[in-house]
């Protein structure tokens, strides 16, 4: 393993071996870091890739992750935890492409057929389905822990249908289907959005990737343009088309509309009243 770190503003390079490596400045540490915790930051080898689980809450490629969670470490991918900053590159290439995941998959999984590389797919970082990747298909489908969805993860924090994905004209979609523990998207939080390769999605304990290096979307994860929600008769306020197992938006102008009514009534009778009298 080539490491790329940073330590209180020393740089430094080193080859690191074997399957279980500690970084920190704890006597039993393989990598000495002066004035650094003991334990800081355990790499364990997955194969010709790395898991770490850092004791303090670090940061993956610019995202927050939580401390004493092991995760998958992506080649390239920079890594931060309290003043410690590395990268590594690893034998299976330099970038971090759909290739390197598939080929983990059958390393951790003990799978002997490699997956296509072009097919679109998802890829857990972190949580009890660590490693997996799971195979979009041509149409995408749901996501969830339910034994029916298409895509299913064994991670109690999921939903049982937690997320769609969905393939249109413009690219792949994902789609929040009401879950407690909801979507963000590259840390951003999303109803439905836009994806690109590359973009990781957290969803309750687990983080996503999802990889379609063949896939023609160059754009940034945005909110769909689909066509402008339902008006329903005589309310004068747009719905958002609801979500399933969400309840509706409730009309917050129909009080003030009877309201309006109550009292045009009570005018005119009072002036029929007045007319009569007179």
């Amino acid at each position: 393993m080539n490491l790329n770190l940073e330590w209180n503003g020393q740089a430094s390079a080193p080859a690191l071996d074997g399957h279980r490596v500690t970084l920190g400045g704890g006597r039993q540490d393989s990598l000495k870091l002066d004035g650094a915790r003991p334990g800081l930051l355990t790499l364990e080898r997955a194969g010709t890739f790395w898991t770490a689980r850092a004791a303090e809450p670090a940061n993956f490629a610019g995202r927050p992750f939580p401390a004493h969670v092991a995760r998958l470490w992506l080649p390239g991918e920079p890594l931060q935890v309290g003043g410690l900053r590395c990268t590594w590159r690893g034998a299976v290439a330099s970038e971090r492409g759909a290739l390197e995941t598939s080929v983990l998959a059958r390393q951790l999984l003990g799978s002997g057929q490699v997956l296509e590389a072009a097919s679109p797919a998802l890829v857990c970082l972190c949580g009890r389905d660590l490693g997996r990747r799971l195979v979009l298909g041509r149409h995408g489908g749901v996501l969830g822990r339910s034994g029916q969805a298409h895509l299913r993860l064994l991670d109690e924090s999921i939903s049982r249908a937690h997320l769609s994905f969905t393939r249109g004209a413009s690219g792949w979609w994902v789609e929040d289907l009401g879950s407690p523990n909801g979507l963000q998207v590259d840390g951003k939080p999303w109803k439905r959005a836009a994806l690109v390769h590359g973009a990781v999605l957290d969803l309750g304990r687990v983080q996503l990737r999802f990889e379609a290096p063949g896939e023609a979307v160059a754009r940034p994860p945005q909110p769909e343009a689909g066509p402008p929600p339902e008006q329903p008769a005589g309310t004068g306020m747009r719905l958002e088309n609801p979500t399933p197992g969400m309840p509706r938006a409730r009309d917050t102008a129909a009080p003030q509309r009877r309201w309006v009514r109550t009292a045009v009534g009570l005018l005119g009778a009072a002036t029929l009243l007045g007319l009569a009298w007179a």
